[in-house]
């Protein structure tokens, strides 16, 4: 799936979901933005200022400037978005997708409609694993408790995706993060650089064969060796409302684009970030991209 940030100005086609008056519709726009992140923003802020409450963006696509909508919806040279019509229909759920991963528009039928939180167990191989998903707003939390049960961290690693021929994955990993409550104040005060960017993934290691991890897909991944901590990781993911099931529905399993939201770092700013607070390179790469 798309990993690599344009610096191009490009059309993106954003579609956003929402309420009005108990009916839920879906709304097309037309951007033009560098970065779908940039357009991704634009589009919720008009949404915003056309008094939508509370608009999600469903899905994303990057369009060919050679190619013109039926609809005449293209944005002229002097605007930046231009809005199609609404389509409602009825949505018993209403899973929000994590910020830094939004489904492809080009599906007619959008699986994040019918996505809901959940986790599986797989048994085999050594070490067990957990497969989280859960929507938005649980990331943090359901992370946050996550790593609350570890006694001890031996090493977090920051990973940054991209599919750029001129690069490869670029790690940095710091042994100095040893107490849950250190790693979490770190992630929450570098939340955007961290939770909400689509290219990167968090890791913890801990004693035991032990990884929490919120990947580039923003799923979690709970893996040990250790029968107390699964044990102890269902029971805290049940208390988040989140069950136990036969399988969960990931972005990561259908078409689908990364992004970063405006505000978060680029690669060359996310890595001098990570050395500040004492992170050495682990896996370099032959170039970074320009931000």
């Amino acid at each position: 799936m798309r990993r690599r940030e344009t610096l191009l100005e490009r059309c993106w086609k954003v579609r956003i979901e929402a309420r009005e008056r108990g009916r839920t519709f879906y709304q097309a726009y037309w951007c033009m933005a560098q970065r779908l992140g940039q357009a991704i923003e634009h589009v919720l802020h008009v949404a915003r200022t056309c008094g939508i409450d509370e608009p999600i963006a469903r899905a994303a696509l990057p369009l060919d400037l050679f190619w013109v909508p039926d609809d005449d919806t293209w944005p002229t040279p002097h605007e930046e978005t231009r809005c199609g019509e609404r389509y409602y229909f009825s949505l018993r759920r209403r899973f929000v997708p994590p910020w830094g991963i939004i489904e492809s528009c080009q599906c007619t039928d959008l699986a994040t409609t019918t996505m809901r939180t959940g986790f599986t167990h797989t048994h085999c191989p050594d070490p067990q694993t957990l497969h989280v998903v859960v929507s938005r707003h649980q990331v943090l939390p359901v992370f946050a408790c996550l790593i609350e049960m570890l006694p001890l961290i031996d090493s977090v690693t920051v990973d940054h995706m991209s599919n750029c021929r001129r690069h490869r994955e670029r790690s940095c990993q710091t042994e100095y993060l040893h107490r849950p409550g250190a790693l979490l104040d770190f992630v929450v005060d570098h939340d955007r650089s961290l939770l909400e960017n689509g290219f990167v993934t968090l890791t913890a290691h801990a004693p035991g064969n032990t990884v929490i991890a919120l990947n580039e897909h923003k799923d979690i991944v709970f893996a040990s060796e250790r029968a107390d901590l699964l044990s102890r990781a269902k029971r805290t993911l049940l208390r988040h409302g989140v069950r136990e099931r036969d399988e969960v529905l990931s972005l990561a399993t259908v078409p689908h684009h990364h992004f970063r939201r405006p505000g978060s770092p680029g690669p060359r700013p996310l890595w001098a970030m990570l050395r500040r607070q004492g992170f050495e390179p682990w896996l370099e790469s032959l170039t970074l991209e320009k931000d």
